[in-house]
């Protein structure tokens, strides 16, 4: 016999007590560890939402980051990767001029246009698009998604 090994009862349940207290530590690590995790998430996701920033960025920010004042700094260091676009970069380029197409259909084509341009109130199903399309936080989001819930459930 060695003289590690357990003699008596009593190593044995003293063997017992401290795998349980290895197992019990083993457990509460891996919760602080999630729990840890689901605060980063939820921080992260409060800065991109501040910034007006689509939430699919959380994936890029690295995970060394984990102070928000750290994260809102690596965002706007990265603002031109990550902010919204403006309106001038979204245009589409100036159509090619087409040889083949009379003045006068050109003229007309720009009347519609103009038309177009100056209608009436568009649908409201338009405006709760083109109201989605510029909200920029999730309360006002989530008020013009109810006011459209309203609208679909009355008609």
């Amino acid at each position: 016999m060695s003289e590690y090994e357990d003699t008596d009862e009593s190593g044995g349940a003293l063997r017992a007590q401290l795998e349980e207290s290895l197992k019990a530590k083993k457990e509460a690590l891996s919760q602080v560890t999630e729990l840890k995790a689901e605060l980063r998430g939820i921080q992260i996701n409060s800065v991109l939402d501040t910034k007006g920033i689509n939430k699919k960025v959380a994936s890029f920010i690295p995970e060394s980051l984990t102070d928000v004042d750290d994260v809102a700094k690596w965002l706007d260091e990265n603002a031109d990767v990550f902010s919204p676009s403006t309106a001038t970069d979204t245009k589409a380029p100036a159509p090619v001029p087409d040889s083949s197409v009379s003045e006068a259909d050109v003229a007309s084509s720009r009347r519609l246009q103009d038309l177009g341009a100056s209608a009436g109130t568009p649908t409201t199903v338009a405006d709760f698009e083109a109201r989605l399309a510029a909200a920029t936080t999730n309360d006002e989001i989530q008020t013009i998604m109810a006011e459209a819930e309203a609208y679909v459930l009355s008609e």
